[in-house]
């Protein structure tokens, strides 16, 4: 655990540049600003029921994988092409404490981006509006975990891919997956997919829609919701073990351009 440990102080330390922190920043209070526009306008807010769990949901659906795609480009091949990944296993440090970091890396950059650009914006809109849902901490706090767990989900595909793919290859194929989990599956084709099983299996393993589909159903005691989430949890599984065997599979010495 040690090991893994600096090796996420290191990467944390050479991502994140000055120049990267006053950029989030910027787009962070940009982001909690238009929170505030209705009101520093006097619009009449106070006449308008705002549920706060639909405005988190909504604020998490888009920044979750939006911010994988920024922390996970490359993620692997450039230690690759840089040889730093030859580098830190000369020393006594295992494969698996390796791909370890990365995850922990990318998930503690996911925790950070969600709390600046979903979790203060909807603080702030339940400090500053109504609210006319009756939703508990516990939602609020499953809907929370339940997508932070997704873009673990993004995470191992986007790591899977960079052990495979060129340069920021990885970052251009999740977000082409994204896209059509959410046009496609959800919208043009959600009908022809309903009618044949095969079809409407491979797309609940392959297309990361289980736990935000979870979330939206929480507080339903269905089989939706727990359908939802198994499918989730067995896609994270075999993206997790896919990674996991790569990196054992992986060469250091030879990287493909």
């Amino acid at each position: 655990m040690k090991n893994i440990i600096t090796l996420v102080k290191f990467d944390l330390k050479k991502y994140w540049s000055i120049s990267r922190i006053i950029t989030f920043m910027i787009f962070a209070i940009i982001i909690n600003f238009f929170v505030l526009v209705p009101n520093y306008f006097n619009f009449p807010v106070t006449e308008i029921k705002i549920n706060m769990l639909t405005i988190m949901q909504g604020l998490l659906s888009f920044f979750v994988p939006v911010s994988v795609l920024f922390f996970t480009g490359a993620i692997i091949f450039s230690d690759k092409r840089s040889f730093y990944l030859r580098t830190i296993l000369t020393r006594p440090i295992s494969r698996d404490e390796y791909l370890f970091s990365k995850y922990l890396f990318s998930l503690i950059n996911l925790l950070i981006a969600t709390l600046f650009f979903a979790i203060f914006p909807t603080i702030l809109s339940f400090i500053i509006y109504n609210d006319n849902g009756e939703s508990g901490f516990f939602q609020y706090f499953f809907t929370y975990l339940f997508y932070i767990i997704e873009g673990l989900l993004f995470i191992s595909i986007s790591i899977t891919l960079s052990f495979v793919v060129n340069s920021y290859l990885n970052i251009f194929m999740l977000a082409i997956w994204i896209f059509l989990e959410n046009t496609l599956i959800n919208g043009v084709l959600a009908n022809f997919v309903s009618y044949s099983k095969s079809l409407a299996i491979i797309t609940d393993f392959f297309f990361p829609s289980g736990f935000s589909d979870a979330a939206k159903l929480i507080g339903n005691v269905g089989v939706l919701f727990w359908e939802s989430l198994l499918w989730g949890l067995t896609a994270l599984a075999f993206f997790f073990t896919l990674s996991i065997y790569l990196n054992l599979k992986t060469k250091i010495d030879t990287i493909s351009e």
